[in-house]
């Protein structure tokens, strides 16, 4: 029996020896993982300082996107929707890694309104770095009829849109201009306005006209003229000659710019792409250094990085199968995943 006990309690308890040993190997072990860690980290922050320099040497702007505002009502909020690729998206796409296309629609609202909102709006937001453009399309509510809250006489109007103008342009500075475009409201097509209308109350009378809403896209046009700033006619866009339409009652029942509206007063997917197209026609031609070919690309395209880190793996002597230079290296692997 004692013998059995002793012979257990030899197997259960190893030399002192073996426990020094493994204890030298865990040691060892947990030393190695550390410094092959460090190791890595800077190898990856070396080649990131690297990277970093290239992208500082390729850009002039602070590595910060110039700005553009699309200021508005319900056409403009609505400029994102999805349903009807909206002429803000658009534009966004457009301007795809040039600059940041910022909505600032807000629907029902009128020029009255809005204008009082300008300082807490932008002001404080643009303090540094104005916008570098601003398209300001508003009216289709002010020329609701005089007995609704949306309306706004049409001297009114024109004010508002002049103190929107002067605003924006004093955000700018001596060697930063603010450009800014004035879109015209869409023309109102009354019969599909006045069927959505009814749909949810049968009585419902028109609360805008086909007429009236060209009278006040007409005094858009005037205040874009004697501000000196560019006029989209989206009027003219859809097929309708302002001047005309200020007077003929008759034509709001014309299918040829009823095919751009969804509902008789907002834009439908082929009027959204109409809309762009004429902001964007106006921005090359008004402004053609705000075209996007002749904006700087934020960062360098990928194969930039990839030629910079096989120059780098070429340096270190770094060869793959064959004798090639591997796409990934070790730094490199973690620099383009961030990508």
């Amino acid at each position: 029996m004692a013998s059995s006990m002793s012979s257990r309690s030899a197997i259960a308890v190893p030399p002192t020896s073996y426990i020094s040993i493994r204890r030298s190997s865990l040691l060892l072990i947990t030393l190695g993982s550390f410094a092959l860690g460090t190791l890595i980290a800077n190898m990856t922050s070396r080649s990131w300082r690297r990277v970093q320099r290239y992208i500082d040497s390729r850009r002039s702007n602070g590595g910060r996107r110039p700005v553009i505002v699309c200021f508005g009502d319900s056409i403009t909020q609505g400029g994102h929707s999805p349903e009807h690729v909206g002429w803000v998206g658009r534009l966004e796409d457009f301007y795809c890694r040039k600059a940041d296309v910022l909505n600032r629609g807000f629907s029902g609202y009128n020029t009255d309104w809005l204008s009082r909102m300008l300082v807490d709006l932008f002001s404080r937001m643009f303090r540094r770095r104005p916008p570098v453009l601003v398209t300001i399309w508003l009216g289709a509510n002010d020329a609701t009829v005089e007995s609704s809250r949306q309306h706004v006489p049409l001297w009114k109007y024109k004010e508002n849109l002049e103190k929107m103008v002067r605003f924006f342009k004093g955000l700018g500075r001596r060697d930063r201009q603010v450009a800014i475009l004035l879109v015209t409201p869409p023309p109102l097509h009354e019969g599909k306005w006045l069927a959505l209308l009814r749909s949810s109350c049968p009585t419902s009378l028109l609360d805008r006209s086909f007429a009236r809403t060209a009278s006040y896209a007409l005094a858009a046009r005037e205040v874009g003229q004697a501000m000196k700033v560019p006029v989209v006619d989206i009027h003219a866009s859809f097929g309708v000659q302002i001047e005309e339409a200020v007077g003929g009652e008759g034509m709001s029942q014309d299918e040829t710019y009823a095919s751009f509206l969804s509902d008789g007063l907002h834009l439908n997917e082929k009027g959204n792409r109409r809309a762009f197209e004429a902001v964007r026609d106006s921005i090359k031609h008004h402004f053609p250094w705000l075209d996007p070919i002749n904006l700087e690309t934020q960062a360098p395209g990928w194969e930039s990085l990839r030629s910079l880190y096989l120059d780098e793996a070429e340096g270190r002597g770094e060869k793959g199968e064959g004798g090639t230079v591997p796409l990934y290296s070790s730094k490199s692997s973690v620099i383009f995943n961030a990508y």
